[in-house]
C-alpha cells in the first residue's frame, strides 16, 4: 500500500512539472490549434536551370585551328557559349581550349553531311563589344556573313501567393547576324528600314536587288543571297 502511494505521488509530481514546462507552449499537433496535425508547408526548393549552355548538346566530329596556326582534326567537339571554351574529347578525357587559344573550328553534322565553320570574333574586329564569343560563317568572300550565338537567361516568374508562373530559370540560345568587312562588323536588323546604311556606297543597288527578289532580312537563306550579291558588286563580278 505504501509503495502504491509513493508511486502515485511521483506520477502527480511529474505531471505538474511537465505542465509547468509546457503550459506556455503550443504543439503543432494540438488538435485545437492545428486540427489536421500538420506542420506548415516546407519552403519550395531552390529553382533549377532549364536549357543548355552548349552550342549543341551532342558531341560532333570536327577540326580546330589553333592560334599558332596548327590544325588538329578528327576530334569530338562541344562549344560552351557561357564560358567561351571549346571542349575536346581525347579518348576518355575532356580537354579545354579557351577562346584565345584558337582562331576557328569546324563541326560536321552527320545527319545532313554538312560542315559548319565557326570563327573567333575578337580576331575579326577590335570593337570591345565583341571581346568574346564565336560566330558561324554563313557566307565567305570579301564580305563575310556571320551568325553570332549568345545566351539569354530568363528568371523564374513563380508567385507562391497565386501559385502561378514558372518555378525554374531557363537558358535560351539567341542569334544575331552581321556582315564583316575590313575589321568592322555591322549588325543586320530584322526590319528592312533599319538597314539603310548597311551597304555603304552600294546601298541603292542592294535595295533594288532585295526589292526585286522579295528578300527578307529576317530569313537566313535570303541573307545568304543578299551577301552573295553584295560580294559580286564589290568584286565587280
Amino acid at each position: 500500500m505504501v509503495k502504491i502511494l509513493w508511486f502515485s505521488c511521483i506520477l502527480i509530481c511529474t505531471s505538474l512539472f511537465t505542465y509547468g514546462q509546457t503550459e506556455n507552449q503550443v504543439s503543432v499537433f494540438d488538435q485545437t490549434i492545428n486540427p489536421a496535425g500538420i506542420i506548415e508547408e516546407l519552403p519550395p526548393p531552390p529553382p533549377k536551370v532549364e536549357g543548355s549552355v552548349y552550342l549543341s548538346e551532342e558531341w560532333q566530329h570536327g577540326a580546330v585551328t589553333l592560334a599558332s596556326n596548327q590544325k588538329i582534326t578528327n576530334y569530338l567537339l562541344k562549344y560552351d557559349l557561357q564560358n567561351h571554351i571549346l571542349e575536346i574529347r581525347v579518348s576518355d578525357e575532356i580537354k579545354v581550349c579557351p577562346l584565345h587559344m584558337f582562331t576557328s573550328f569546324e563541326l560536321k553534322d552527320v545527319r545532313t553531311n554538312t560542315t559548319s565553320r565557326f570563327v573567333n570574333l575578337p580576331n575579326l574586329t577590335n570593337d570591345p563589344e565583341f571581346a568574346d564569343g564565336i560566330a558561324e560563317v554563313l557566307f565567305e568572300g570579301e564580305v563575310l556573313l556571320l551568325k553570332q550565338y549568345h545566351l539569354v537567361t530568363k528568371e523564374p516568374t513563380y508567385l507562391a501567393t497565386v501559385d502561378m508562373g514558372k518555378k525554374n530559370s531557363s537558358i535560351h540560345k539567341k542569334e544575331k547576324f552581321y556582315i564583316s568587312q575590313n575589321k568592322t562588323l555591322k549588325k543586320i536588323e530584322r526590319r528592312h528600314k533599319l538597314n539603310k546604311e548597311l551597304f555603304g556606297n552600294h546601298q541603292s543597288q542592294m535595295e533594288t536587288y532585295i526589292a526585286t527578289n522579295k528578300l527578307k532580312f529576317s530569313n537566313e537563306s535570303d541573307l545568304i543571297n543578299i551577301a552573295l550579291h553584295f560580294n559580286s558588286i564589290i568584286s565587280g563580278k
